[in-house]
């Protein structure tokens, strides 16, 4: 993968928001062999086990919808 321009490593890792439309729904392969995701927002990083538990088999994947941002929030 290249690194988009305008992309800036911060400890370790590339960050970067992507000029094209959502992706509407985002599947994530989600098991106990291949880990738990993390979601960044608000200077934080969060395992999404906080919210859904940890990783299983059955489902094994996990849809994410974008929902629209009102003018002055990040």
């Amino acid at each position: 993968m290249e690194i988009p321009p305008g992309a800036r490593l911060e400890k370790g890792s590339w960050h970067y928001q992507r000029h094209l439309p959502p992706l509407q729904p985002l599947s994530l392969g989600r098991t106990p062999q291949a880990g738990d995701y993390q979601l960044c927002f608000l200077q934080q990083c969060h395992e999404m086990s906080e919210w859904l538990g940890p990783p299983i088999s059955n489902p094994a994947s996990v849809d994410l919808w974008s929902c629209r941002i009102r003018s002055g929030q990040h």
